[in-house]
């Protein structure tokens, strides 16, 4: 009988997506929306590669940014240019 492969961490990591199968997503937080899900794994994987900094939750603007797209309806946080006239 054949001995089982084990998955090394490094092939679990390459196919890492923010889309995963169905027993783990109910075996996550039942309280979150699937799309606040998706977006803390899909963040979970920037830091990982290092495309953003680990301590983006910190940043205000980006936590403001972040709200405003979950809320489509509300103001936008960013100040818009008034548009100057000829």
């Amino acid at each position: 009988m054949p001995a089982k492969r084990k998955s090394s961490p490094e092939v679990k990591d390459q196919f890492s997506s923010p889309f995963k199968t169905a027993d783990i997503l109910l075996r996550e937080d039942t309280g979150k929306s699937e799309n606040k899900k998706r977006f803390e794994r899909w963040m979970d994987i920037m830091v990982k590669e290092r495309k953003i900094d680990p301590l983006w939750k910190d940043d205000t603007d980006a936590i403001k940014t972040v709200n405003w797209i979950k809320d489509r309806n509300a103001k936008s946080p960013v100040p818009e240019k008034k548009k100057r006239s000829k």
